[in-house]
């Protein structure tokens, strides 16, 4: 499914730098989609670290889902938002989804979300919008957006892990 912002499935993914862990004040590792997109990732892009919506639907279903992935051949799974390095660490800390594998990556600046064209700017910052990729050898394998393709309904639902899975398997 294409997305309305521009990216496809067969694009490659765009070359940024993204941001992982600072325990303890320590500097962010710096995190090239180069390197992620090697073999096979997921990227899960959420809106914001810390909200309801994220929090308790969109990534308890893939950090569930871990070991199923892995058997579909997935090296990496990588949930990514435009806060803060300290915050996505946090975050992955406080729901599990570091001890569960998931790589918790901060796109600081925005920069994927607006190479993407899944940027939301809103008041307070920028924001990525919600969507879930697979990524192989650097290209775009599979892309879910939260509409429904059969209505053009907005549906979260399609970005969960639940369909992402039921897709993937078909694939």
């Amino acid at each position: 499914m294409a997305a309305r912002s521009g990216v496809k499935v067969g694009d490659a993914l765009p070359e940024v730098t993204l941001y992982e862990g600072t325990v303890q004040f320590q500097k962010a590792t710096e995190v090239s989609t180069a390197e992620l997109g090697r073999g096979k990732a997921l990227v899960i892009a959420v809106p914001g670290a810390f909200t309801p919506g994220c929090s308790q639907q969109h990534l308890p279903g893939f950090m569930g889902a871990t070991d199923e992935l892995k058997a579909l051949g997935f090296d990496t799974v990588a949930c990514v938002a435009t806060n803060d390095p300290h915050v996505m660490e946090a975050w992955g800390r406080d729901t599990g989804a570091a001890a569960k594998g998931v790589r918790m990556l901060s796109d600081k600046e925005a920069e994927l979300a607006k190479a993407l064209g899944m940027d939301s700017p809103e008041a307070a910052m920028t924001r990525t919008k919600r969507y879930t990729m697979a990524v192989e050898n650097g290209k775009v394998a599979a892309l879910f957006l939260p509409v429904d393709p059969a209505t053009g309904a907005k549906n979260n639902e399609f970005t969960y892990a639940a369909h992402v899975l039921a897709q993937l398997k078909a694939m």
